[in-house]
């Protein structure tokens, strides 16, 4: 047994897959997609948001609250991840991030009927629909994307079932900081039953969470894109964008946007509601866009700037449907 022992923080902090899919609908508003760009917790100040909460029988210490939904809020604690229905938290939390039952319903409805959602054959084009070159080549990416995620899926949960064993198997060691961990990260000892306990029920939700999510990607509904390349931005580039930081609002369906890369860029975003969206909030659309065009604007110093233009894109238009 490997006797190089590593001191752990308290927290054992689990990762997560967050999957982003696209799902677009037509609206009726001159062209303009029904699509929003997803408005950030109204949370006056994440600093303010508690640190420790209790839901049910579950108490979540060390909490960091991460991202949320119309009907669901995320959230990082001392032994994992969770993702806790707003319905179920207490009123002035409810409150802080808007809930709204009527929308959550809305939402949890939009979310089923995606996921119903059926294909032929996933990826492959449909031949009566004229489909432009990128899109063909985004499809292949997105396909490469999807296996991997798989493969990577797959060995998650294969080491977070090596690390339940071990922490099955591990002595209790009263005095030690929390859980101690061996070199090759599996677990050694706890400093008490209850440690031992709670840390093995985050990492049984973390591997239930993992195998919905990998018989999801097996289903592949809905279908799995890809992310737009991080790199400079050309004409063409298409995929989901990832965190956007939102620079200007420009207007009811325009902003100016830094995406959150390395480097960083600017886009012009067209071509989608802008509702509730304040400036320097950080959002994550959902639909799929690609770069279109350039646009020069006037800036504040009366200078002016050039950008690429990000529109979205329909892509299920191209596929095959059963």
């Amino acid at each position: 047994m490997n006797k190089c022992i590593l001191r752990a923080a308290v927290a054992w902090v689990s990762t997560t897959l967050l999957l982003q899919f696209s799902n677009q609908c037509s609206g009726a508003d001159e062209g303009i997609k029904n699509t929003n760009l997803v408005s950030p917790p109204q949370t006056n100040g994440i600093s303010e948001l508690p640190t420790s909460i209790t839901i049910g029988d579950t108490t979540y210490e060390s909490v960091r609250w991460v991202r949320n939904t119309p009907a669901d809020v995320t959230i990082y604690h001392r032994t994992g991840v969770a993702t806790i229905p707003l319905a179920s938290l207490p009123v002035t939390l409810q409150q802080r991030f808007g809930y709204d039952a009527q929308k959550a319903a809305d939402y949890l409805h939009r979310e089923q009927v995606a996921t119903r959602v059926r294909y032929a054959s996933p990826y492959q084009t449909d031949p009566g629909v004229g489909v432009p070159e990128n899109i063909r080549t985004y499809l292949v990416a997105s396909s490469a994307a999807w296996k991997e995620r798989i493969d990577s899926t797959t060995r998650e949960i294969s080491d977070y079932e090596s690390y339940l064993e071990s922490g099955r198997a591990a002595r209790i060691v009263a005095g030690t900081p929390g859980i101690m961990l061996y070199a090759n990260a599996r677990v050694a000892s706890y400093d008490s039953e209850a440690t031992r306990n709670q840390h093995l029920q985050s990492l049984e939700r973390t591997i239930a969470k993992y195998k919905e999510t990998l018989r999801e990607l097996k289903a592949n509904s809905p279908i799995y894109l890809a992310d737009m390349p991080a790199e400079a931005p050309r004409i063409g580039m298409i995929g989901l964008l990832g965190a956007l930081r939102i620079q200007q609002v420009v207007g009811p369906t325009e902003a100016i946007v830094e995406r959150a890369s390395t480097p960083s860029y600017s886009f012009w975003i067209t071509g989608v509601r802008t509702d509730g969206i304040a400036d320097d909030s950080e959002v994550t659309p959902v639909d799929v866009f690609q770069v279109t065009s350039t646009k020069t604007y006037a800036t504040a110093i009366g200078s002016t700037k050039t950008i690429y233009v990000l529109e979205p894109v329909d892509i299920h238009q191209y596929l095959i449907k059963q």
